[in-house]
């Protein structure tokens, strides 16, 4: 799945983890995820990201207790 997205200064926290949009990561992005990968998003899972012009990362794709996502290094 690609995702392309401008990055805002609001979309990044003070700690370095991208936030993600709650209802837009459910609705697009969680019907295309393994089963087992979704449940296990509390405790975080590896994913690569592509960022354009640049290389390849492995980052931790988590799901909060506040039920917002994140990705972080």
């Amino acid at each position: 799945m690609v995702i392309k997205k401008t990055l805002c200064d609001t979309d990044v926290s003070q700690q370095g983890r991208l936030n993600l949009p709650r209802q837009d990561f459910e609705d697009l992005i969680i019907p295309d995820i393994a089963k087992d990968l979704v449940q296990n998003l509390g405790n975080g899972v590896k994913v690569k990201v592509f960022v354009v012009d640049e290389e390849e990362y492995i980052v931790t794709l988590k799901k909060k207790s506040n039920g917002s996502y994140i990705l972080s290094a």
